[in-house]
């Protein structure tokens, strides 16, 4: 009787999985590990799925509305429009691994592109799908971030192929017994790729130009030529006619006071004629000041109708007169910002002087506005120590301040005088009137100030972007910085800003969101309103 007995080692593919820890320190990035990857087939609800091959994946640290209950549907269509069918990356908790209910428990990511996965659970979260419940496990559902730095060169699949090892044993029942043991051994191939993981620091500059436009009021020169022809009879004692041609050539930058006080004398006592000339030139004192060249040539003729055997002399004489140039400096502006309000909402516009050369002692202003547009609420003031206002809330209020705290320093520019709390009444545009009554220097001297006009532009309130409340201006600047209505300035808001930025564009128009000034609605918007998280 011949017993054979074969043992073969079963063929298991083993997938090699990667799990690696990757941190960096950015918004983009926080720890994670990436235990397993499978393919979703089935969406339960908003928290839980069916996937292949691991069975089925409850989100950590995540609760969405169960069935019967208020945002069931919205949840689970949600979950499914991120997963469904499509390839999920398990970070499965290391602690516990599965719940009761034998789910998986995991922080479950998707590719968003080629560098970057996206965290499912937290996307829940930031959305308003599901809220976070931090259960014992290995998760810290509030260090999450949107997304986590994983380019497709990681993924990395080693399959080790093991060839069968074939045991065989023959037993004979003979006149003797013969054992024969036979191994065979073939060779085994193992292939892996290991991609390494690698820590990738990105440095990113910003460049910001600003340009800088001065205005300046530059009269330009008047040149006047002169031809003036002097025809005199002088008889005393004999009669002369003296006929004098002066050609003046003026050049003046305006504003210039000049007084010219000319005395001609002339004596005739041949030879020789004598012409004395005095010119006298006066102007206002100056604190900066231009040379200019004035040449003035005067050409005196005197001929002698009297018998005489001398000739007639020919006097001319050449005036080199210089004169100064008016001060020309640039306009001191006392000037109100823009500012756009909503309907009952309040906003800010500030009161600015652009220059104090030598300092401020106090002031006394009257500022208004169309009432139908807008009110003043009340009056803010940088501490002068003595201030007051009248009239707010009003259209028409007085403000008067004495700076004895020395806020307003000599040399000072764009100094603050006051800021106006406007609050909206109805839809329109309405300038912001200044009447100076009183501004004066620290000597007690008179600031006199070019007055710019400020403008207040109400607004109805935007609608809310969808599934959120009604957007908030926080600080009254006229610009939307809470775009999900929870009243506070979050990394939400930039994610919203981003999700619905063509939503915000068509709706909202360009103006409610231009933090960067540019009169449109760019991507450097989004950058700017991250940099005020």
């Amino acid at each position: 009787m011949v017993v054979v007995r074969e043992f073969i080692a079963v063929v298991v593919p083993i997938i090699l999985l990667l799990p690696s820890f990757y941190y960096l320190p950015s918004v983009y990035s926080s720890p994670f590990e990436v235990d397993a990857t499978a393919s979703v087939y089935h969406v339960v609800d908003g928290d839980t799925f069916d996937a292949f091959p691991v069975g089925r994946v409850r989100l950590a640290d995540v609760d969405a509305p169960e069935r019967g209950e208020a945002g069931y549907t919205e949840a689970t269509n949600a979950l499914k429009s991120l997963v469904l069918n499509k390839k999920v990356y398990l970070d499965v908790d290391d602690l516990n691994v599965m719940d009761s209910y034998n789910r998986i428990v995991c922080v479950v990511y998707v590719r968003n592109n080629s560098t970057h996965l996206m965290n499912v659970n937290h996307w829940l979260v930031i959305y308003g799908y599901a809220k976070i419940s931090d259960y014992s496990n290995e998760f810290n559902p509030y260090t999450w971030t949107l997304y986590v730095y994983y380019p497709v060169e990681w993924e990395a699949t080693a399959t080790i192929t093991v060839t069968k090892t074939l045991t065989t044993t023959v037993t004979q029942t003979v006149t003797a017994t013969l054992t024969t043991s036979t191994t065979v051994i073939q060779p085994t191939t193992v292939t892996a790729t290991v991609i390494q993981p690698t820590t990738l620091t990105t440095t990113k500059t910003v460049t910001e130009t600003r340009t800088t436009t001065i205005t300046a009021t530059v009269t330009q020169p008047v040149t006047t030529t002169k031809t003036e022809t002097v025809t005199q009879t002088v008889t005393q004692p004999i009669t002369t006619t003296i006929t004098q041609t002066r050609t003046a050539t003026v050049t003046i930058t305006q504003p210039i006071t000049t007084t010219v006080t000319q005395t001609v004398t002339t004596t005739l006592t041949p030879p020789p004629a004598t012409t004395t000339i005095t010119q006298t030139i006066t102007q206002p004192p100056t604190t900066r000041t231009t040379t200019a060249t004035l040449t003035q040539t005067v050409t005196t003729t005197v001929t002698a109708a009297i018998p005489t055997t001398q000739p007639v002399t020919e006097i001319t004489k050449t005036i080199t007169v210089t004169a100064k140039e008016a001060t020309s400096t640039q306009a001191i502006r006392l000037e109100s910002g823009e500012s756009k309000a909503l309907i009952r909402r309040e906003a800010r516009i500030p009161i600015r002087l652009s220059e104090a050369p030598n300092g401020l002692s106090g002031f006394e202003l009257t500022v208004s506005v169309n009432p139908s547009v807008a009110l003043i609420k009340r009056v803010e003031f940088p501490g002068f120590g003595l201030n007051e206002s009248s009239g707010a809330p009003g259209s028409n209020v007085s403000i008067k301040a004495v700076d004895i705290n020395n806020v307003v320093k000599p040399g000072d520019t764009n100094s603050e005088l006051a800021v106006l709390v406007i609050e909206g009444i109805s839809t329109g545009d309405a300038a912001l009137n200044i009447e100076v009554k009183e501004l004066d220097d620290d000597h007690g001297n008179p600031i006199f100030a070019d007055i710019k006009t400020g403008r207040v532009v109400v607004l109805v309130s935007p609608p809310p972007l969808p599934a959120q409340r009604e957007p908030r201006d926080l600080d009254g600047d006229g610009l939307f910085e809470d775009l999900n209505g929870n009243g506070r300035l979050d990394f939400a808001d930039v994610v919203l800003f981003f999700k619905h930025k063509d939503f915000i564009e068509v709706n909202w128009g360009s103006s409610l969101t231009d933090f960067n000034g540019s009169g449109r609605l760019d991507f450097d918007d989004i950058v700017r309103l991250f940099r005020r998280v």
